[in-house]
């Protein structure tokens, strides 16, 4: 008889993150499971940080209603169905791979802390999706849900926390 030998390793796929400042120069490790790859899951991380940006230039607070979380859903995953609407999900909006909530204990967190050692309302099923919270105001937390539904961990083990507090622009006034 001929035995061929398999060995099985875990794929650790790196990614570098540079944007918003945020773990400038960290290498991100993303436990996800076979088919999101490259650190997809911190590229859609970094895309929903953009599209809460925006979202704040425009109306000077970040998404406080069903329809504006509905509105970032549809820009988030726009890859959906156009027609298809989110769903509630638990507390969460829900679209595709992406979630998103209203939390207004966000405002002031122990980033540091929550890095080291994540509490666990930052503990999400189903794994592969990017979670949003949202304080309704100007502060969002995002992160991505690993293969145990933690978040996603860099290279030194730490969770990478996408975390804003964005400022009101300075209005001028012409005289």
């Amino acid at each position: 008889m001929f035995f061929k030998k398999v060995t099985c390793c875990s794929m650790l796929i790196p990614a570098v993150l540079t944007a918003w400042g945020f773990l400038s120069g960290s290498t991100a490790v993303c436990q996800t499971p076979q088919g999101l790859n490259d650190g997809e899951m911190v590229t859609r991380m970094k895309e929903a940080a953009r599209q809460m940006s925006s979202f704040y230039k425009e109306n000077e607070h970040v998404p406080s209603s069903v329809q504006e979380i509905d509105a970032l859903l549809h820009q988030l995953e726009e890859n959906e169905k156009p027609n298809k609407q989110p769903e509630q999900f638990g507390t969460y909006r829900r679209l595709g791979f992406t979630c998103v909530a209203l939390d207004k204990s966000i405002s002031d967190i122990p980033l540091d802390s929550w890095r080291q050692s994540p509490p666990n309302k930052l503990n999400f099923m189903p794994a592969c999706t990017v979670v949003v919270l949202t304080d309704g105001e100007n502060t969002c937390l995002i992160w991505g849900a690993s293969i145990s539904g933690n978040p996603i961990l860099d290279s030194e083990n730490k969770a990478i926390l996408i975390y804003r507090k964005f400022e009101p622009a300075e209005k001028t006034t012409d005289k």
